[in-house]
């Protein structure tokens, strides 16, 4: 999983390593972290902790409004924060360019996915401190079936996807191994050398 995240990252640096001094001048900066204050003149948007700030308080406040408005119909909070999410990102109010460079500039993605991975990590830990295996042993079977199949159903589904788009790439003299290593199969001997 940490290998495709960086892919992207690799990408990123291969394309900037072969553009021009030109293009490099168009890459983002990197934002201060701390601002003197409005009173000296500073707008917080400018700074990373400030910006961080009001990122994160505008998506509590959405979330927050939503699940309001979603408990008389007795739907749960995370349907909220979901739905708070599409509205927030690129589908809805990020087609405005004023907001999303203005709220959400590229320069300041990274430290959001940072806290917001952070905070991932830290919920998954909540969830399995509050984890009874006793309970999970009351259900036997069902539990033990309904794991079992929610991996290996979306697994052998991924592997045999895997194999009917080699084959057509296979026909069409295209060779595509990257579908293996995510779906981790390993039926690396349909891929024929792209080279010949």
């Amino acid at each position: 999983m940490i290998f495709l995240a960086l892919v992207p990252q690799m990408n990123l640096r291969l394309a900037m390593s072969k553009s021009n001094s030109s293009d490099a001048a168009s890459c983002t900066h990197i934002m201060e972290a701390v601002s003197n204050g409005i009173l000296q003149g500073d707008q917080p948007i400018n700074f990373s902790l400030p910006l961080l700030i009001i990122q994160i308080t505008v998506v509590l406040f959405v979330t927050r409004v939503l699940a309001k408005l979603f408990k008389p119909f007795r739907q749960h909070r995370v349907l909220a924060e979901i739905i708070g999410g599409v509205l927030l990102g690129p589908t809805a109010l990020g087609r405005s360019e004023s907001y999303l460079h203005t709220l959400f500039p590229k320069n300041s993605i990274t430290l959001l996915d940072t806290i917001a991975t952070i905070g991932l990590l830290f919920f998954l830990f909540m969830v399995g401190l509050e984890l009874h295996l006793k309970e999970i042993k009351k259900s036997g079977k069902t539990t033990v079936t309904i794991a079992f199949s929610g991996i290996i159903v979306p697994f052998l589904g991924g592997i045999e996807v895997s194999i009917l788009i080699k084959n057509k790439n296979i026909q069409s003299g295209h060779c595509f191994s990257a579908i293996d290593s995510i779906c981790g199969s390993s039926n690396f001997h349909y891929c024929i050398s792209c080279a010949s």
